[in-house]
């Protein structure tokens, strides 16, 4: 069970006093019956038929989360043990002040939730209704933290931390889209780690994992061009594979200086002077701003890139 949960959920920490937040009663309560709403529209709806059809797959979700969760949280179980799993789980998400448990355990259900859809592919086809459910449902969620100025929202199956509502809605989300399609599942891996490590004040891994993003994102844009690279090419490189195969059009050549400029020397050379190479003697600390204009950066790198790799032929 421990090689699974470690498998699959990162370990992130809310050390920092800015990022733990007192959630309101009133969000609570939305927040339980946005769960609800999500076990019903989307849990059960996305099960095979059962003998139970109203009760089996709602129980055995719960179950399956708080299993999960009563491990991470070090705890027996969540409600005492004289509770179902669900009354534990909701009874949970409304009463406890650790921030992180309460942003691990929302996440968790919505995780388990998207996985429930695609369960059973091999009984039956991904329920469509399910997918436009869960993504509304996501929506819903992630207003209600806006609307109660909880710095985080619900993306790629993460609790991103948000330090500006425009910042992510313009750069990050867009960017998280874009590398959801299968063909940079690399790069979104790595970007999303990227972000586990910021949360958990890893300054140095997440802006590593920028690059690696970054560096992903071009030799996926090469290998579906059929461009000639190699897989241990860096950055510099593959930057100049795509400006040699007129990603960037030779007539815009002068107005793309800058940014080559820009993709060259911005996230590599951060991550080189930061934290690509031996610190020596000294520790050398990574500031936090640092490690968010990073993870700015690598997203509006790749906005660029996709969108001139679909708009350019």
């Amino acid at each position: 069970m421990k090689k699974f949960i470690r498998k699959i959920f990162f370990k992130k920490n809310l050390r920092s006093s800015q990022e733990r937040f007192n959630a309101p009663q009133k969000l609570r309560v939305r927040i339980v019956k946005i769960v609800q709403f999500l076990v019903v529209e989307v849990v059960i709806k996305a099960s095979p038929l059962v003998p139970r059809p109203f009760e089996q797959p709602a129980d055995d979700f719960y179950q399956r989360v708080h299993d999960v969760l009563s491990y991470e949280f070090g705890e027996f179980n969540l409600g005492g043990g004289v509770n179902s799993a669900e009354e534990d789980i909701l009874n949970f998400l409304l009463k406890t002040q650790n921030s992180e448990q309460l942003l691990k355990t929302i996440e968790y259900l919505f995780r388990f939730a998207y996985d429930q859809i695609f369960a059973y592919k091999n009984i039956q086809a991904p329920n469509e209704h399910c997918i436009e459910a869960f993504n509304e449902i996501v929506k819903e969620l992630n207003q209600n933290f806006v609307e109660n100025d909880i710095g985080y929202q619900y993306e790629s199956g993460r609790m991103i931390p948000v330090d500006s509502h425009f910042t992510h809605q313009e750069i990050i989300k867009p960017a998280l889209t874009i590398l959801a399609d299968s063909m940079y599942k690399g790069a979104n891996a790595e970007f999303l780690c990227a972000f586990d490590h910021y949360q958990a004040e890893r300054y140095k891994e997440a802006m590593n994992e920028c690059l690696k993003a970054f560096e992903s994102c071009m030799k996926s844009i090469c290998e579906k061009r059929k461009w000639n690279y190699n897989q241990t090419d860096a950055a510099k490189k593959l930057i100049d594979i795509l400006f040699n195969e007129e990603l960037f059009p030779k007539y815009m050549l002068s107005q793309f200086n800058g940014v080559r400029s820009v993709l060259q020397d911005g996230i590599p050379t951060m991550r080189n002077k930061q934290s690509g190479h031996g610190q020596g003697p000294k520790v050398i600390p990574v500031p936090k701003h640092m490690a968010r204009y990073a993870l700015n950066l690598t997203a509006s790198n790749i906005i660029l890139l996709t969108d001139l790799e679909i708009n350019t032929r």
